[in-house]
């Protein structure tokens, strides 16, 4: 009996060293980078005049030629070459445009449909 409580005793001990100890084994944490991408609040302020921006007049500029094109096949509806050109060239850019969507400006609890 004497054996059994001594044994208990030993492995409680033996668990109360592993808990203290538990935070010292193992992987090390991995250090966090002291250094940060030097220029990041440049980016981010310029991608809306140097990317989105022109991205955005190219659009308009297509669209303008696409509604031109689509005008002058009212008179001639044999003629689509011109018309899905047109399409092709602002659907492109469309697909530029679509991935810089950057979400509505205003909070969604405060604003209507992000006004």
């Amino acid at each position: 009996m004497m054996d059994s409580t001594r044994w208990s005793w030993s492995v409680l001990a033996g668990l109360g060293v592993f808990a203290v100890a538990q935070p010292y084994l193992g992987c090390l944490p991995e250090e966090e980078p002291t250094t940060r991408f030097v220029g990041s609040e440049d980016v981010l302020r310029d991608v809306g005049t140097e990317v989105v921006v022109p991205t955005v007049e190219a659009f308009i500029t297509e669209m303008t030629a696409l509604k031109g094109a689509l005008e002058a096949q009212a008179g001639s509806p044999d003629d689509r070459v011109a018309s899905q050109e047109a399409y092709l060239r602002a659907m492109t850019v469309w697909q530029q445009l679509e991935v810089m969507q950057l979400g509505p400006a205003g909070p969604s609890l405060g604003a209507v449909g992000g006004a």
